[in-house]
């Protein structure tokens, strides 16, 4: 199990129990996003009742990777194929973040899941390292401009890495 991006804090600290966040997200630089947050130090109107309960608060600025709060994770290797989707743009760009030796490979597949010549698994150039909107490439090309517009599958193979999002720009 996953340990809470914002824990819910220890008994006996001014956290304890969970966190409030303010509203919004902002990005105050390129593939950071931050927030804006408070500890809870009470349930929601103890403080209405309970008039010996002490009167403190502060606020932390939080921040997390673009696309951070979820990924698609393999610790050793693992593998997913996407619904059919439309491919917008000339490029695709991966969210991703490996291990020491790790790597993400994606192949563009017809709607059947068959591989598309040129954009195979064996013609992917796999990522690694932390890769923040880097764009996918082939052996040859990194240009989807043939496929815009068509329908398509795309299969990932990650190994010891995590798939944070994509996108096609």
């Amino acid at each position: 199990m996953r340990e809470p991006y914002l824990g819910g804090g220890q008994p006996d600290t001014d956290h304890y129990g969970g966190m409030f966040l303010g509203q919004g997200i902002i990005s105050p630089e390129k593939g950071v996003w931050a927030m804006l947050a408070s500890p809870r130090v009470s349930t929601h109107n103890q403080g209405f009742y309970d008039k010996d309960m002490p009167r403190h608060s502060s606020l932390s600025y939080v921040t997390i990777r673009e696309d951070g709060f979820m990924a698609v994770e393999a610790e050793a290797e693992g593998e997913f194929w996407t619904v059919p989707l439309e491919l917008q743009g000339d490029r695709l760009e991966l969210n991703a973040w490996t291990h020491f030796g790790g790597k993400v490979a994606v192949e563009v597949c017809d709607e059947q899941g068959k591989p598309i010549a040129g954009y195979s698994l064996a013609e992917a150039l796999p990522l690694s390292g932390d890769c923040l909107f880097e764009q996918a490439a082939f052996q040859g090309h990194s240009d989807l401009a043939a496929l815009k517009g068509r329908s398509v599958r795309l299969h990932f193979r990650l190994t010891r890495a995590r798939l944070y999002s994509f996108r096609s720009v």
